[in-house]
């Protein structure tokens, strides 16, 4: 730095121009009184490794904690896990399939003869509902089972939902 003109003595520095840090610490520009202090963009590496990793440590003691906490309170170890082995798991995925449905249209030589649930009955008697063989277009698509008719009712389980899954059955 260049001597100052004489009379004319920047703030913080003495009469010889030297900044007025007596201490072994290199000078920063920031001032507290006689003693520099190091800003907290300054620290080192190693220092801010340390901190980062005392923060991470802090954090898994209190997920440890807190999973520990849960565990007790919710009773999950008074269970007697001996008697679960007693328990038979039921058969998800069966190794055959039991039955393999198809979708097709109906053929032709069975002609047009069509049966329809028992509760369309009186509707169709009363004359609020047309014949099947009406209501039914010319190629109606159907599900064949391999084995079996199938019963009136209950729930059809598929894996088609739209127009885009047509080609998920044989």
């Amino acid at each position: 730095m260049p001597a100052p003109r004489a009379g004319i003595v920047p703030s913080g520095f003495d009469e010889s121009g030297d900044p007025p840090n007596t201490s072994t610490r290199p000078y920063t520009g920031i001032t507290s009184g006689k003693v520099a202090l190091t800003p907290l963009f300054k620290q080192t590496k190693i220092q801010f490794a340390i901190r980062l990793g005392g923060v991470f440590l802090v954090f898994a003691v209190l997920v440890e904690l807190l999973s520990h906490l849960t565990f007790s309170l919710s009773g999950a170890g008074e269970i007697d896990l001996a008697a679960l082995e007693g328990i038979e798991a039921p058969d998800r995925h069966p190794a055959e399939p039991k039955a393999v449905h198809e979708v097709a249209e109906w053929p032709a030589d069975k002609g047009r003869d069509f049966n329809q649930a028992p509760y369309w009955n009186p509707l169709v008697a009363a004359g609020a509902l047309p014949p099947v063989e009406e209501r039914l277009p010319e190629d109606p698509l159907v599900i064949i089972p391999s084995e079996q008719l199938g019963p009136y009712g209950g729930t059809l389980t598929r894996i088609g939902t739209g127009p885009d899954d047509v080609g998920v059955f044989e």
